[in-house]
């Protein structure tokens, strides 16, 4: 989650700095009223323990006016963060006619390669149909050993080309920056899909050029103010061009990790962000997957709510096992075989 901050000036006349003074000590004595405390998300680390902490005191949650406002800022994963009403007023109509190109090395239906340099988001964006579904496409399944992509949500997000350089570095909480998290759950999934016969990507947030592969997941940890907010979430992309193929991963994915976690399901507070995620986006950005790709992202618990973190911190390997029985038991239904 990405912490906005107001610009202090200091030519104020002392008139309007009383005033502002005045109106910040009522407002501030309203919410003790309300029985409302400071966030609770820690900012990032400057650097990284070698031991983070994986506990801190569990807050008391707000009145539910003031989650209802708070549920607004969650999942603030990537890209502008000024998108999230904008993109509530688009349609999600049928696109218009779009030429597919064909990738001459497998003949598999291929989307053209975006310039690599995106206009800003912004009301004129969400006018041209940003949520339009991509172009059917068959699922991409070809023979042989299955590849699998794992992204490590905001990893290496300093590190990510022009086209991406607006991308969020995420929560934190407990002295734990996000990345971290998402990291050492990748890592742990790619272990065990390893060993059982897969061929592995590992990914940080900039994901190879139309990237392919049988499955490719993105790997986060939520962040919310209050602290209060728990569970798990997992959705496709809107821009689905395999849609029904997406919603089985999904829901493969749900049943496995929600068993191997004990975690309750937060569908709730699935958010656009999640759903038009930037490595979804094939029509924007060059670094993002290839039509046919079954893809899901997933927020594998609140990083900012003390037992998530101490379940994630201390026991990645039972979320990796989740993951794993999640995308293997996609794989085995062998949607597209014979591509």
């Amino acid at each position: 989650m990405e912490n906005s901050t107001l610009t202090y000036n200091g030519g104020m006349r002392p008139t309007l700095a009383r005033c502002t003074a005045l109106a910040l000590s009522a407002l501030l004595a309203a919410l003790v009223l309300l029985g409302c405390g400071a966030s609770t998300s820690a900012p990032a680390p400057d650097f990284i323990a070698e031991s983070p902490p994986t506990s801190v005191p569990v807050i008391a949650p707000p009145p539910a006016a003031l989650a209802s406002a708070q549920a607004d800022l969650l999942d603030q994963l990537d890209d502008d963060t000024s998108t999230a009403t904008s993109l509530d007023s688009t349609t999600n109509d049928a696109p218009p006619s779009e030429v597919v190109a064909v990738d001459p090395t497998t003949g598999f239906p291929t989307y053209p390669l975006p310039d690599g340099n995106p206009p800003p988001l912004g009301p004129g964006a969400f006018a041209t149909g940003f949520r339009n579904p991509l172009p059917a496409s068959p699922v991409w399944n070809p023979p042989g050993r299955k590849r699998i992509g794992l992204q490590a949500g905001h990893w290496l997000t300093d590190q990510t080309p022009p086209e991406l350089a607006r991308l969020s570095p995420g929560t934190s909480a407990g002295g734990w920056a996000e990345w971290q998290v998402n990291l050492m759950i990748a890592q742990k999934t790619a272990e065990i899909l390893e060993a059982a016969g897969y061929d592995i990507d590992l990914l940080p947030t900039t994901i190879p050029v139309r990237y392919r592969a049988q499955a490719f997941v993105a790997i986060h940890a939520d962040g919310d103010i209050s602290g209060a907010l728990h569970g798990f979430k997992i959705t496709r992309p809107g821009f689905s061009s395999i849609p029904a193929a997406d919603d089985q991963f999904v829901s493969d994915l749900n049943a496995a990790y929600g068993a191997a976690t004990g975690l309750p399901r937060d569908d709730p507070h699935i958010s656009l962000r999640m759903t038009y995620y930037y490595a979804f986006n094939t029509r924007r950005y060059q670094h993002a997957i290839d039509l046919g790709t079954p893809a899901a992202i997933i927020e594998t618990g609140f990083l900012t709510n003390a037992g998530d973190r101490s379940f994630l911190t201390n026991h990645p390997e039972v979320a990796a096992q989740g993951l794993a029985d999640g995308i293997q038991r996609f794989l085995n239904r062998e949607l597209g075989s014979g591509r």
